[in-house]
């Protein structure tokens, strides 16, 4: 499997944005061929926001970030400084309780 992390700063008059961020993403997620997860945090502190999501294959992980770089775009363009981190990894294991 692999991983999506997206980071931004989100400028402190968009922190009630948030919420209607992460709903803008949810269903995109859902209906997009090899998602498998998505965890959205926040950090109110640094105004920094973002999400980690999990695909079934790393073909799944690059179509989907194709398809979904305009929506990101739009979104953090007008939510703070304008930019954001896209970082890839391999999803070696999960440890659960």
């Amino acid at each position: 499997m692999f991983v999506h992390l997206v980071t931004f700063n989100l400028g402190k008059k968009y922190k009630d944005n948030a919420i209607s961020f992460r709903n803008a993403f949810i269903q995109v997620f859902q209906d997009t061929d090899g998602f498998v997860s998505a965890d959205f945090f926040r950090n109110d502190d640094l105004n920094e926001v973002g999400g980690f999501t999990v695909w079934e294959s790393e073909e799944a992980a690059n179509a989907a970030l194709e398809t979904l770089q305009p929506l990101l775009d739009r979104t953090i363009s007008g939510s703070g400084d304008g930019t954001f981190s896209i970082k890839k990894f391999e999803h070696t294991i999960r440890i659960e309780k």
